[in-house]
């Protein structure tokens, strides 16, 4: 049951990258290992704290995990997401779903 982001694929694919095993990707971020694997393999979906703390133990920028189905997210849409971050004042999660729609507007352009 994979979400539309593919967030479990792109947590399995990390930790794979890293030749990390479960147990010390849960224990780096704090989590109990079943969760972990229930992230992965998309029978949950993580909340917007953890994936900022996974991106930060993978250390990738978070927006690879809502980036389309490739892991790796363009240097040209880092730029104008964290651009447009830095220019907005919103929350957490209004800033989420506004880059996010920024970044439609500006893959369709």
């Amino acid at each position: 049951m994979e979400n539309a982001f593919g967030i479990g694929d792109k947590l399995a694919r990390l930790r794979s990258h890293n030749k990390l095993t479960l147990d010390e990707v849960a224990e780096g971020l704090g989590v109990p290992r079943s969760t972990y694997y229930d992230y992965e393999q998309g029978n949950v979906l993580p909340k917007l704290d953890f994936i900022q703390k996974a991106a930060a133990f993978y250390k990738v920028d978070p927006m690879v995990f809502f980036s389309g189905t490739n892991l790796s997210i363009t240097q040209q849409h880092n730029e104008v997401a964290n651009g447009y971050i830095q220019n907005q004042h919103h929350t957490d999660q209004e800033t989420l779903n506004t880059v996010l729609a920024h970044l439609d507007e500006h893959q369709a352009a």
